[in-house]
């Protein structure tokens, strides 16, 4: 099976040159190793002391940090313009992208190739089918543990 190229997000996000570094970053904001940043500047600057080059999207100015423990439920409520920007964009899938986007990390720690690779078949999913999966990506994305 060829895999067609990959399903671009609706909206950026920011990226993340170094993954695991900036895992073993955070780990030292949650042990109090390291101070936690408060804005981005900070974030970005914390980040490329240890190598880690994180690029936030224009359109993202605003910085929130949450602080949690393991006894806290946090609710991330996206804002509506980013909802019907998803809607509008499973809508409008072409045929050739079928695959749902993933970060590689995902791929490589499941050790999926192109026989056992997780097919999205948006090309035979109805619009309510699409709906679907959309409200159910959003419900498992923003109520969640950060684990």
């Amino acid at each position: 099976m060829t895999i067609p190229a990959r399903l671009k997000r609706p909206l950026p996000k920011p990226e993340i040159s170094d993954l695991q570094r900036f895992g073993e970053l955070v780990e030292d904001w949650a042990s109090g190793n390291k101070p936690r940043p408060n804005s981005i500047p900070e974030l970005k600057a914390q980040a490329e002391e240890r190598g880690i080059n994180i690029v936030i999207p224009d359109h993202m100015t605003e910085f929130v940090r949450v602080d949690a423990d393991s006894n806290t439920v946090m609710l991330f409520i996206p804002s509506l313009d980013a909802i019907n920007k998803c809607r509008d964009h499973l809508q409008e899938i072409p045929p050739e992208f079928e695959i749902y986007p993933v970060d590689d990390y995902f791929t490589d720690a499941f050790k999926c190739g192109e026989d056992d690779a997780r097919i999205l078949d948006y090309k035979n999913m109805s619009p309510a089918e699409r709906e679907e999966f959309m409200m159910k990506r959003i419900g498992d994305y923003c109520m969640t543990v950060c684990m």
